[in-house]
């Protein structure tokens, strides 16, 4: 725990993702529009999600390497994406549309037979949904990074990142369900930003673990280099 506290900055990730957010905001909300039409059948839900990834890593790679990166180049990203995700995104979107599936149909019996039992499964449904959505995102990121991994791989990996900084992905986690309940509240912007927020906030963690660092980001962002 210690060890991780040392090399790992929380507050640099969230001033590296609220600083891109800010920066590409267009971006986000391009990619958040397309992730709701991609997963309109569903099960292309996957494909989507992978897509929006890939997407918003090229964003933040590109200001890495002090590259630019216009509208077309990525609706052109994300098309690209979301084609090359349709068969391997299935597996992901029954297991996330199973899992919110499950949630609700608790929820919805807990509420209307006023049973508790129901509703803390409900809750930990949530939980679940949660992580099985993160994990996703950070799958499709680390598949970006290492095209090579097979889907089963990635998840193994972004499980095995989980595990081994157990505090920073709680923050994380308690991040994106404090973007996503913000949404909710304001109601329209879960259809023009949530998807690209969350894709950005799972690429900006994953350079703190993995890449650059959050701090590296700010200062592309800032148009310093690293």
């Amino acid at each position: 725990m210690s060890s991780e506290t040392e090399r790992l900055d929380p507050l640099a990730t969230v001033s590296a993702f609220g600083r891109a957010a800010y920066s590409d905001l267009v971006t986000v909300i391009v990619v958040s529009l397309l992730f709701w039409i991609g997963s309109l059948p569903i099960l292309t839900l996957g494909a989507s999600l992978a897509a929006a990834t890939e997407t918003m890593r090229a964003v933040v790679d590109a200001r890495l390497d002090g590259r630019g990166f216009n509208e077309r180049s990525r609706i052109a990203q994300f098309s690209t994406s979301y084609r090359g995700n349709l068969q391997r995104g299935i597996p992901v979107s029954l297991a996330l549309v199973g899992v919110a599936g499950v949630t609700m149909w608790y929820a919805i019996v807990g509420t209307a037979q006023q049973r508790g039992v129901f509703l803390v499964a409900a809750l930990i449904g949530f939980y679940g949904f949660t992580i099985v959505t993160l994990l996703s995102f950070h799958a499709a990121d680390f598949r970006t990074v290492e095209a090579r991994l097979s889907l089963r791989d990635a998840f193994s990996v972004a499980s095995q990142r989980a595990l081994a900084y157990p505090s920073f992905t709680v923050l994380e986690s308690t991040f994106a369900v404090l973007i996503t309940i913000l949404c909710v509240a304001l109601g329209l912007t879960v259809v023009l930003v949530l998807p690209g927020l969350i894709a950005l906030l799972t690429v900006v963690a994953g350079e703190e673990t993995e890449g650059a660092s959050a701090a590296a980001v700010v200062k592309a962002y800032r148009g310093e280099r690293a």
